[in-house]
């Protein structure tokens, strides 16, 4: 169900962030033709081939636009606008499975997720955010064979077209494109990067990634899980690195650099506590990850709250 809000509060609030939140973004908000420059995992596809690429494509945020976001929340948070105890948001999942024909003794569908993969990967979302405010229900899965799409989901002109023609009801819809996002295992936006109904917004993920994809270390779903932490409005763990504000979470430890595999007991910043190696917007493989804190659940609610109001809806 819904988290109850107060409805006039919100459509004021909204009047004003949201026109804002479309221009908050001064630059494109996904790491594109830089990626491989800065790559560090290796990614194995279905054909056995293998190269390097980068976890995430989300970039972190600017100093305006973190001071964007802390003025809308201090809005919410002054009007005191809260979330009933225990309440959650039901949030519809929409997957599009983006797939290319494939040739000689690749023929068939390359790219392809079933629907048993679908399903496990809701499992593995709803999993991950229990008791945090959000579940996850898979509502509607369209299955489309254009090469151009699946190779190109992480080009911005492609990406466009393809979600233009894709996209259900953003506004209260999750949609997920599974595809082949270049050298990214996966790439969201904020939700302050433009107004709810934009069809940019949503998850990109490599089709591999899934449970039981080909992916080696990166194919428990988690490439999921950490994207949709973007989604709701989290940050990675180690943005900001070791100064303050960080990822604007109090209880994430700072963290200097991502972190990769699974390092016990890393300490990157003088301050207190290791590494957060185990929450899930970091980089590490997907059998480390297993965790959001408390106060990530809350910034999640929060930044929902003021620019995503209709989502779940």
């Amino acid at each position: 169900m819904r988290k109850p809000l107060a409805l006039a509060l919100c459509a004021a609030l909204s009047s004003l962030a949201l026109p804002m939140a479309a221009m908050a973004q001064s630059a494109d908000p996904i790491i594109r033709d830089s990626a491989p420059a800065v790559a560090k995992i290796k990614i194995r596809h279905a054909d056995g081939t293998v190269h390097d690429g980068l976890r995430c494509g989300t970039r972190d945020h600017t100093a305006a636009e973190r001071k964007f976001i802390d003025d809308v929340l201090r809005e919410h948070r002054n009007a005191k606008v809260a979330q009933a105890a225990g309440a959650t948001v039901t949030i519809p999942v929409a997957f599009h499975v983006v797939t290319k024909a494939g040739k000689g003794k690749n023929a068939g569908l390359v790219g392809d997720v079933t629907d048993a993969q679908l399903d496990a990967q809701i499992d593995v979302l709803n999993a991950a955010y229990a008791g945090r405010g959000f579940s996850f229900i898979r509502a509607a899965t369209t299955r489309t064979v254009n090469g151009r799409w699946f190779d190109g989901c992480a080009s911005s002109g492609t990406e466009r077209d393809m979600k233009n023609a894709l996209a259900i009801n953003p506004a209260q819809t999750l949609n997920i494109y599974s595809c082949n996002p270049r050298d990214l295992l996966g790439y969201a936006y904020y939700p302050d990067s433009f107004a709810e109904t934009d069809t940019r917004h949503g998850v990109v993920m490599l089709h591999s990634s899934v449970p039981g994809g080909a992916t080696t270390n990166y194919n428990e779903g988690d490439t999921a899980t950490h994207e949709v932490g973007h989604y709701l409005g989290l940050a990675h763990t180690f943005e900001g690195g070791c100064a303050e504000p960080g990822d604007s979470v109090a209880d994430t430890p700072a963290e200097a650099s991502p972190a990769y595999g699974c390092p016990l007991n890393r300490d990157t910043c003088p301050s207190a506590g290791l590494d957060p190696i185990y929450n899930f917007m970091d980089y590490t493989y997907d059998g480390c990850m297993n965790t959001f804190t408390s106060g990530q659940d809350g910034r999640m609610q929060q930044m929902v709250a003021a620019f995503k109001p209709s989502l779940g809806s």
